[in-house]
């Protein structure tokens, strides 16, 4: 599954809340979060891409 930008528009706490939900639900799949800004999250591997 693939999020792009979900937290945008969202504070830093409401933003954290939803990915954490997000990826509460969607626990047994591959999600693939595309965002400017990245809260921290438990458990979850990052990418860096750089132009």
């Amino acid at each position: 599954m693939l999020l792009d930008e979900p937290t945008e528009h969202l504070d830093d706490t409401q933003g954290a809340r939803v990915l954490e939900r997000l990826l509460d639900r969607f626990s047994d799949r591959i999600v693939v979060v595309s965002t400017h800004r990245a809260p921290p999250l438990r458990g979850a591997r990052t990418m860096e891409l750089q132009p």
